[in-house]
């Protein structure tokens, strides 16, 4: 009997979710864009809403361009199956309604991204959803929060932007011995260059606008289950249902479909499943060149006598850097020669005496855009006090290292000395 061959991610990212015989021949994945599908008979179409006969019904329940990208974010993730919804957001959202509900308890990290924070503030706690902010650091306090019973712990790989990593092991541990599901975010880091599923993570999830799809043009979330928790050990209402209806191996997903899709319409469209399907396939290629040149530019930035605060986790100087040289990996591994060190993604920030200093050298920039999004292959700036963390108190601003003159840069996939001339030509008067 043949054995099944164990492929590497660059490979999954390319032949995930492609079925050429059923496509026609096609060797992408098909767009289907349509709202609705028909079915030869009325029996058909009842027994596939009962969930005994296969098909697609509604786009908003399930379509095969979503489902095919869903099939090959699950291959690259090791994962059991996945959920694609309309934005990161979108997807923090979908987990909150499936796993917690009015007077329940989930516990996040203390570093997360402003948008993740102002969620929960705004939405999350003003529906009953009691949510515990702990530093992934502070064992006794994260014991004393996984001690009264919450339905997640939720934390990022790499905070945005303090850069920071928990120690995952640690927290899977404490979290695993009381039956609560690790969720982690990976966004900044992606499949390429952290698994999730290695560090102890029930469930990962990723804003695919960012590091998946890698060229700017849609919007997605996506969740995957990574088979590592019994979901009928959890006492969510939503997921006990999917566990009497389709076992505790799937309850997860089930429950994603039925209350995030069907019921909260929250799915994402066929077309940017297309376009996050054909953007991952150059994930692997794109996080290794990223990663190299964030690295070149951080080094840079370090020697800049103007330059104060530059963190980077692959830099041998980062408070975080054996963390990266223990979690995060590459598609040939760590990187060596002068650019000796972990792969670490192609987020850094540097930081300048103040407001005006950062703004006067993000205007002088001719390559790299003023923009928020990250994971670009276009090099992007940003100054966090006044943008993604405007809305967010002193407390939070300060926890999570945002300073006035603190600027996030989002390396691209330009040319390495492009990038550094653009950043030494913005900075001559630092």
């Amino acid at each position: 009997m043949r054995q099944p061959v164990s492929r590497g991610l660059r490979t999954r990212a390319i032949h995930g979710g492609i079925h050429v015989k059923r496509n026609r021949g096609a060797t992408s994945i098909p767009l289907y864009y349509s709202s609705s599908f028909a079915f030869e008979s009325a029996e058909d179409l009842a027994a596939a809403f009962e969930g005994r006969h296969p098909g697609y019904i509604y786009s908003r329940i399930s379509n095969p361009t979503v489902q095919a990208f869903e099939q090959r974010i699950a291959a690259v993730e090791g994962g059991v199956g996945s959920f694609a919804a309309t934005s990161g957001m979108a997807a923090i959202q979908a987990l909150c309604t499936v796993l917690a509900e009015t007077g329940s308890r989930v516990v996040f990290a203390r570093s997360l991204f402003g948008g993740t924070v102002i969620y929960l503030r705004e939405v999350a706690q003003r529906a009953g959803i009691h949510v515990d902010f702990v530093d992934m650091d502070d064992r006794e306090a994260l014991e004393q929060a996984l001690d009264q019973g919450p339905r997640m712990l939720f934390l990022e790989a790499l905070g945005n932007p303090r850069l920071d990593i928990p120690p995952f092991e640690e927290v899977a541990q404490l979290a695993s011995a009381r039956d609560v599901p690790v969720v982690i975010d990976a966004t900044l880091m992606s499949p390429a260059l952290f698994s999730a599923k290695e560090c102890g993570a029930a469930v990962v999830m990723h804003s695919t606008t960012k590091l998946v799809t890698g060229n700017g043009t849609a919007i997605g979330g996506v969740v995957t289950d990574l088979g590592r928790f019994d979901w009928s050990r959890h006492c969510s209402p939503a997921i006990a249902r999917e566990v009497d209806s389709v076992g505790p191996g799937y309850a997860f997903l089930a429950a994603l479909r039925r209350v995030a899709g069907l019921s909260a319409g929250v799915t994402m469209s066929p077309f940017n499943a297309f376009l996050s399907a054909l953007g991952l396939e150059t994930l692997g290629i794109r996080a290794e060149t990223q990663s190299r040149s964030a690295f070149e530019l951080a080094s840079y930035l370090s020697a800049h006598p103007g330059v104060s605060g530059v963190r980077y986790p692959g830099l041998e100087s980062d408070p975080y850097h054996e963390r990266a040289r223990r979690y995060f990996h590459g598609g040939s591994g760590p990187m060596s020669g002068p650019m000796s060190g972990p792969m670490s993604g192609p987020l850094l920030t540097f930081t300048l005496p103040d407001r005006s200093a950062a703004f006067a050298a993000m205007n002088r920039l001719e390559l790299a855009l003023r923009a928020t999004n990250l994971g670009d292959a276009k090099t992007l700036v940003i100054h966090p006090a006044s943008t993604i963390f405007h809305d967010c108190s002193a407390e939070e601003r300060d926890y999570s290292g945002v300073t006035e003159g603190l600027v996030r840069v989002s390396v691209g996939l330009e040319n390495v000395e492009d990038i550094i001339g653009d950043f030494d030509q913005a900075l001559a008067d630092a």
